[in-house]
């Protein structure tokens, strides 16, 4: 990718040939090529930046690198920096909709690709979400919905209930939607693309001894 005067140039990043921004959305987010850790690491930095520098930064090459993506790949959007940690990317236009792909795989292998140009530049872990039109919003509602009732169809019939394949960062709804239920609990099974949410409803024995100390049903982690 041929860029102009002054701009980044990401095609180090972009052409790594790692295959999983195209399709591994098991890593959620990428870390700095050191692996620093995200907080509390200021004493460890050699340039000794403050993090609020570094989070700004962080947020005009995220800007920066989803309008080279869109640019490139011919969508009408309007690319919305939103200053925080994590650092909030927002697509708006007449083509957002089209970035969201089939249960948002295309937003997140955008989201993954956007983090990992934002910890090559940065060298830090800095936390990236990229939504278009509040997509993400809505659909974290909609998986609360669908734990709560998946919990009463397994408490109601008895048996397990495994929920259709999707990504970590929706698992992770589902699993914490649960979390409290002490009527269920929850495991991921399958692997990668298969990875999903099965919903096993609790005996007696389970509620004494698959709890958390906090009062929730244990839950395994996703990677």
């Amino acid at each position: 990718m041929t860029e102009p005067e002054g701009r980044d140039d990401w095609s180090d990043v972009l052409e790594e040939g790692d295959g999983k921004a195209g399709g591994n959305a098991e890593v959620e987010q990428a870390a700095g090529p050191m692996g620093r850790p995200a907080d509390g690491d200021e004493a460890g930095d050699p340039q000794g930046r403050d993090r609020e520098v570094v989070i700004a930064e962080a947020l005009r090459v995220a800007e920066e690198a989803c309008k080279e993506i869109m640019r490139c790949s011919g969508f009408d959007v309007r690319v919305l920096a939103v200053p925080g940690d994590p650092v909030r990317i927002e697509l708006q236009g007449p083509d957002a909709g089209r970035i969201i792909g089939r249960r948002g795989a295309t937003l997140q292998s955008l989201q993954y690709l956007v983090a990992r140009i934002v910890g090559h530049r940065v060298s830090r872990h800095i936390r990236v979400k990229v939504d278009v039109e509040g997509y993400r919003v809505r659909r974290e509602n909609t998986l609360r919905g669908l734990a709560q009732r998946a919990a009463d169809h397994a408490v109601r019939e008895g048996r397990p209930i495994e929920l259709d394949p999707m990504t970590p960062e929706e698992r992770r709804v589902i699993h914490l939607a649960l979390a409290d239920d002490g009527d269920v609990r929850t495991e991921s099974i399958g692997e990668r693309d298969d990875r999903r949410v099965c919903v096993i409803p609790t005996d007696e024995a389970d509620r004494r001894g698959n709890r958390d100390p906090k009062g929730g049903a244990k839950a395994d982690a996703d990677a």
